[in-house]
């Protein structure tokens, strides 16, 4: 069973395996009406949402299957313990969408799964807004083989850019001046400097402790 937690369990192929069936759905989705038939998806958030929580659930009633959405402060993950509440939940569901407010609690809620668990955002990083970058990406350039220039605050955002777009071919530069200090990863950044085709131009380096995202 493989979550998608980050991209770091991922090789390039699989990424690219990933993008590729997200551009085939896309542009054939008729085949795919239902490709989740009698599959349901519990979707938590803990961090407040628009786009995700709508994209999520209108893609799995497009692939045939059903959600449900409960906010973390309305659910017995907020009095009691994450590994409990993960065991009862996926016992129940056929996949847990998580938007929650520390990569330590998502990385706790896989642990104690038995179904996958797709990360749709925490304080490191953001797997699902990456997919959906490089997936317009090669859509519009037929390639990931690019050059993209960040501009915006060094988040979880990069770091799941980071994490993808060089180890696909493609080069990343960074003009992030601001971090976001709960989204530090040092070994991620350095792993991204040594591929050699990302570069970080942001100058001055002034902290922030912490953004929405």
């Amino acid at each position: 069973m493989k979550h998608f937690i980050n991209f770091k369990d991922l090789s390039p192929d699989d990424l690219e395996a990933i993008i590729d069936r997200a551009l085939e759905i896309k542009h054939n989705p008729s085949k795919y009406t239902t490709a989740l038939a009698g599959k349901n998806m519990y979707m938590l958030f803990q961090k407040t949402s628009t786009r995700t929580a709508l994209s999520f659930a209108l893609a799995i009633k497009a692939l045939g299957g059903e959600y449900l959405i409960q906010n973390w402060d309305d659910s017995n993950f907020a009095v009691g313990e994450i590994q409990d509440e993960a065991r009862y939940v996926s016992s129940q569901v056929s996949i847990i969408m998580a938007r929650l407010k520390t990569n330590a609690d998502i990385n706790l809620l896989a642990k104690y799964s038995t179904v996958s668990v797709i990360n749709g955002c925490c304080n490191m990083f953001h797997p699902s807004q990456a997919i959906a970058d490089l997936a317009t990406i090669k859509e519009l350039f037929g390639s990931l083989k690019i050059k993209l220039l960040y501009i915006g605050v060094r988040n979880n955002v990069l770091n799941s850019l980071m994490d993808s777009l060089p180890r696909l071919g493609g080069e990343l530069y960074a003009a992030a001046p601001v971090i976001n200090e709960p989204s530090i990863d040092t070994e991620l950044y350095a792993a991204a400097l040594q591929t050699g085709r990302f570069q970080d131009i942001g100058g001055g380096k002034p902290t922030i402790a912490n953004i929405r995202n």
